[in-house]
Order: C-alpha cells, then structure tokens, then sequence
C-alpha cells in the first residue's frame, strides 16, 4: 500500500523519486515544492482540531 500511495504522490507531482543503481538497491523520496504549499493550511486544520478536540468528542459521545 506504501509503494502504490507513493507511486501516485510521484505521479500527482507531490513527491521525487531517485532510484540509484547500486547493490542492495536504494530509492529516496523526497518533497517537491508543491507539496509543501498546502502545509499552512494543513497546520491550521491541526490546530484547529487540537483545540476543539474535547467539544467534538462530547458531541460524539452525546450522539450515542
């Protein structure tokens, strides 16, 4: 499952790949400048979710 989410974050523009001919076969992955453009919004939504944590799960437990 890891191959394949990494396989479409390469094709998707996300991630680089670089496969290097040696032996024992080595691959690194690293980010590209467009995924780290969503990362303010991702850290907003975190924290968004951290300080609403305890209203939410009243919510939920209330719905049971």
């Amino acid at each position: 499952m890891l191959t394949l989410t990494l396989k479409h974050f390469v094709e998707d523009g996300l991630v680089e790949r670089t496969a290097y001919a040696e032996v024992p076969p080595r691959v690194e992955y690293e980010l590209t400048e467009l995924s780290g453009s969503p990362v303010p919004l991702v850290m907003a939504l975190a924290e968004w979710a951290m300080a609403n944590h305890e209203r939410i799960n009243a919510h939920r437990r209330s719905r049971e």
